[in-house]
């Protein structure tokens, strides 16, 4: 119930903030009502241009960053979300003046890296909050949204109008960033696809994506990259743009299969589908983060490229050994590819059960992967013969047996029992995995 920091020691103050990232949701927003009078509510001094909640930020995200524990914006954030009753004056919903930050750093004030990475999550963890959504992880308590319907509409509208206009400056800043660029792209997430005015704006951020995808190499960003062109093709609702976001979608996924076949030593044409010059992505990154990149795209989009006999024929080079850039690690990428290349044709059949073209695409794919399977698991390293284990379990319950049974003779077609030498390296492997000790409850829950 102290009202003043006068009547408190300098680390008395600085342990009540730390408390802003409680696990405890009561104990985090005591916290977080004393740092807001104490801290936020009486700025003694202000960086010159900065507004009233520029300033405030500053503060804010100074706390953050002298904690090395990882949930400490999305704990902070919620803390304080409620502290502001009033919508004009609440700094986590004040979009330009975070994006302001961030974009025009004089040499004067500028923020810390670790500030700058820790406001761009913050700005996509107060999207999330605007509109209703949990950012504190669900074990650790979070109160629910008290957003009206009407008010999570208003947010979301205010999101679309602004980042559809500014994400790309932003991602361009810091586009070689990992931190700050998987941060920045899940703010695509909050827009409204419908309520996008701008073509020109939308085309932008959407290149600048396709950019971002060609420089990175982590997991992580190459996830929630391709989840957010999954977003921006989405069909399910009116989307103005979503022609023109599937071409660059298209192209991207061109330019990564021709670099594919350019470092492989295959001329393997690809057909472009755009006009405009393609970087050359072939030289100095290697078939394996190419392969990855093409991974993260199948996985989570239908990809219209005819990439599939690409990956197929460096599977082939690794078998006769005529490939040395092929490492097993690529294998075993090479394999996860197939089987989303198998996933998204039985989707299209189930769209259109009298395909028989499909159920041949099916079939062959079907065996050749089989056949890849059978050879891996043999005589593979054990990282392959691991990946090959879970690919060829997860194929054969695409073709179950059971599928003979299916009303529709094109699933009773798919039907496919698997063979005696198959079957018997299947078991061994599974055996193995259980005289390793050591793997077992790793690969059971696997």
């Amino acid at each position: 119930h102290l009202s003043s920091a006068e009547l408190l020691e300098a680390s008395e103050t600085e342990a009540i903030t730390k408390y802003m990232w409680h696990q405890d949701v009561s104990i985090r927003q005591e916290a977080a009502s004393f740092v807001k009078e104490t801290y936020l509510d009486s700025i003694s001094f202000r960086v010159s241009g900065d507004s009233e909640v520029q300033a405030q930020i500053r503060i804010f995200l100074g706390m953050v960053v002298n904690s090395d524990h990882q949930q400490v914006p999305n704990y902070a954030v919620d803390a304080l979300w409620s502290q502001w009753k009033q919508k004009k004056k609440h700094i986590f919903k004040d979009w330009k003046a975070m994006t302001d930050l961030l974009l025009f750093d004089l040499d004067h004030n500028r923020l810390s890296t670790q500030e700058q990475t820790a406001l761009c999550r913050v700005l996509s963890l107060s999207c999330r909050k605007a509109l209703g959504e949990s950012i504190c992880p669900k074990h650790k308590g979070e109160r629910p949204s008290r957003e009206s319907a009407a008010n999570i509409k208003i947010s979301r509208d205010e999101i679309t109008a602004f980042f559809s206009k500014n994400l790309s400056s932003l991602l361009t800043k810091f586009q070689h960033d990992k931190e700050k660029v998987e941060a920045l792209i899940e703010i695509i997430f909050f827009l409204d696809l419908q309520q996008v005015q701008n073509q020109q704006d939308h085309e932008q951020l959407v290149e600048k994506l396709a950019g971002l995808y060609q420089i990175h190499s982590s997991n992580e960003v190459l996830v929630v990259a391709s989840k957010a062109f999954q977003y921006l093709l989405k069909r399910e609702v009116t989307n103005p743009f979503v022609g023109k976001t599937d071409q660059i979608f298209a192209k991207l996924c061109d330019d990564i299969v021709q670099a594919i076949s350019d470092q492989s030593g295959h001329v393997l044409t690809v057909t472009p589908t755009g006009s405009s010059p393609s970087p050359d992505l072939s030289h100095s990154i290697g078939v394996e983060t190419l392969i990855n990149r093409l991974l993260q795209l199948v996985k989570y989009n239908h990809v219209n490229v005819d990439y599939y006999d690409h990956v197929h024929v460096l599977l082939i080079d690794h078998k006769s050994s005529h490939n040395k850039h092929i490492t097993d690690n690529t294998v075993a990428l090479c394999l996860e590819v197939i089987k989303f290349h198998l996933n998204w044709l039985h989707v299209d059949l189930a769209a259109n059960l009298a395909s028989i073209v499909i159920v041949e695409k099916l079939r062959e794919c079907r065996d050749q992967l089989l056949e890849f399977i059978q050879y891996y698991l043999a005589s593979g390293d054990e990282h392959v013969r691991q990946t090959s284990f879970r690919v060829g379990i997860e194929t054969l319950i695409i073709f179950s047996p059971h599928l003979q049974g299916h009303s529709s003779e094109s699933m009773r077609l798919l039907a496919y029992r698997c063979g005696e030498e198959l079957h018997e390296l299947f078991l061994h492997h599974w055996q193995d995995v259980f005289d390793d000790k050591s793997t077992v409850e790793v690969d059971k829950k696997e």
